[in-house]
């Protein structure tokens, strides 16, 4: 395979089996399904219309919705018109829309509801010449009547060449003002011609789609899809569970946070007992996870854990596999590292994941663990047509084999900078290709990648020491009654962190020891003296020499945070803004 634009994938796709499936979704309880015909006919319909409305090559059209599978057909049909889609959620906030709107001069906007139509209308928008929604409206046209026109018209539709932009992705980003990753036809295409010879896909595969449908992780996973003509099912995280039992998929493209949800539902669930049993589960689950681990056959200790493994493959494990439908081959997961402990859980459970490393500015695929490899604990292995080189941050120069440090990356993949912001693209990418990724990392023996954490992240206390604050926070969020934790300190003597609990494991130890809950008085809750020692036994408990962890990496203070909201406190890839 060799696509060198978007319009080479329509193509591509056109010689499938134009009855099979491409994508399905549910809606008022009724599955609906576009086979490849209808799928193409409506991506024609629209690239038809939207020259018909007098758009012309490269201007932008403004997207924002949540995962809908009319997302991809209107994605696709604007980039095979030669135009931009400039994508983002429909969580984003007024101030948001309103900036990206006006800073990529946007022609058009379309729109999942009336809901984001006010938070449009609060600014002015001089640009802006057509408004559309997705769903049904009567403040403004539905994007059906695009189509209608579509149907038409006759427009010729010139061929795209690939270092035409096809999109413009404004980062979530966990700090700062976001900016507009400026992403080419031939940036995704090389992703799809070399992920496709690291990930088989097989004719009877099927994906199911939870991710942002802009996020460039989500997007070049559907890209990959479609070019070997297999279905995708959408849903929503609401729904996620569920639609695995019912759509039984192959494949599906996460983030971290969908496992660490599981893992907790079903540790929630075993530990119901408590006392003993909680204890002989914790013990079985180690033992198993050491079993698995084992590569040697005949060795007396893995032996011995043969009967715990078996007793969770039998409680757990299996029940596990069938919760995901039964015929999940492997998931692949971005966004963030996965905590070593549900890498293990997983490995054991026989539940293939695939993490992979990447950012937006990289389209987004930079490495992605070889099926079949059990590379745990890393992201992988570089893909194909990707150098990498690991830069001491203090001297300037390249690493020895091993060693951490910054990594940089060049390869047909890398933006072409970011829109309209020349000061920020010289920050990170120079003359030559070579692109600051901003994350600390180093290659094994093995020759795969570990992400460590972000640089600019390092919290360096008064004393000098630097801290990377990732392994504490992975570590803190492995107790029962963690959810999210931030770790901070710079310029600080000690560190301190911001603990989000998990409520409903609060809410049974409140129970257990007379304190009235209730999720209105979590101040209350957060001030009495039991809570607060609960959770300080609870943070020396994974915070400790025994672990690995330094003396001045101990969190010596904290503060209580109610529940994270996406968009706000969480990115939409469920990641911390750090402020």
């Amino acid at each position: 395979m060799n696509l060198q634009t978007l319009q080479d994938l329509l193509k591509l796709i056109k010689t499938f089996n134009q009855d099979n499936p491409a994508i399905s979704w549910h809606q008022n309880d009724e599955r609906f399904t576009y086979n490849f015909r209808a799928f193409n006919d409506l991506i024609s319909d629209y690239t038809q219309g939207f020259l018909a409305l007098g758009l012309t090559k490269g201007d932008r059209v403004a997207i924002f919705s949540s995962n809908l599978p009319q997302w991809l057909i209107l994605t696709l049909a604007i980039n095979n018109a030669g135009l931009i889609d400039v994508s983002r959620g429909e969580n984003s906030t007024v101030d948001e829309i309103s900036y990206i709107v006006e800073h990529s001069k946007a022609k058009m906007v379309i729109m999942e509801n009336d809901e984001i139509l006010t938070k449009l209308n609060q600014q002015q928008h001089k640009d802006l010449h057509h408004v559309y929604s997705i769903k049904p409206s009567r403040k403004m046209k539905n994007i059906s009547d695009i189509a209608l026109l579509g149907q038409k018209s006759k427009n010729t539709i010139h061929a795209i060449l690939p270092t035409d932009t096809a999109s413009i992705i404004y980062t979530s980003g966990t700090t700062g003002v976001p900016k507009g990753v400026e992403l080419s036809h031939g940036n995704f295409a090389s992703q799809i011609n070399v992920i496709l010879k690291r990930i088989q896909f097989q004719a009877n595969d099927k994906c199911i789609s939870v991710l942002p449908a802009w996020h460039a992780f989500e997007r070049i996973v559907k890209y990959c899809i479609l070019a070997v003509g297999i279905e995708t099912f959408y849903t929503n995280s609401k729904n996620l569970m569920d639609d695995l039992v019912i759509e039984q998929p192959t494949v599906m493209a996460s983030v971290p946070r969908i496992w660490e949800m599981i893992y907790d539902r079903i540790m929630k669930k075993l530990k119901k007992g408590g006392g003993f049993k909680k204890v002989v589960l914790e013990f079985a689950c180690s033992a198993s996870v050491s079993y698995s681990k084992c590569t040697k056959n005949y060795n007396p200790f893995k032996l011995a854990k043969i009967p715990f493994h078996f007793l969770l493959e039998k409680a757990v494990y299996s029940e596990l596999r069938k919760r995901l439908g039964g015929r999940l081959r492997f998931a692949i997961s971005g966004g963030s590292s996965l905590p070593n402990y549900i890498d293990d859980f997983f490995h054991a459970a026989k539940v293939e994941i695939l993490e992979g490393y990447g950012l937006t500015e990289t389209s987004p695929v930079i490495s992605v663990r070889v099926p079949g490899a059990a590379a745990l604990y890393s992201a992988g292995l570089l893909i194909d047509q990707i150098q990498a080189k690991v830069i001491n941050s203090e001297t300037g120069k390249e690493t020895a084999s091993h060693e951490e440090g910054i990594l940089y990356i060049k390869g047909p993949n890398v933006m072409k900078g970011y829109y309209r912001n020349y000061e920020e693209t010289k920050k990170v990418l120079s003359n030559d290709g070579w692109f600051d990724t901003g994350d600390r990392a180093f290659f094994r023996a093995d020759h795969n990648l570990v992400i460590t954490g972000r640089e600019k992240d390092i919290i360096v206390l008064s004393n000098g020491e630097n801290i990377n604050p990732v392994p504490i926070e992975t570590a803190l969020t492995k107790s029962e009654f963690i959810t999210t934790a931030i770790v901070a300190g710079q310029d600080w003597r000690m560190l301190s962190a911001l603990i989000v609990p998990d409520l409903d494991n609060l809410k049974t130890f409140c129970e257990k020891c007379g304190i009235f809950f209730h999720e209105d008085n979590l101040k209350e809750i957060f001030a009495n003296p039991l809570i607060y020692d609960l959770f300080k036994r609870e943070i020396n408990k994974y915070i400790n020499s025994k672990n690995g962890f330094k003396a001045y990496e101990r969190i010596q203070d904290f503060r209580f945070a109610k529940p994270f909201n996406i968009g706000k406190e969480l990115t939409l890839t469920l990641k911390p803004k750090r402020m």
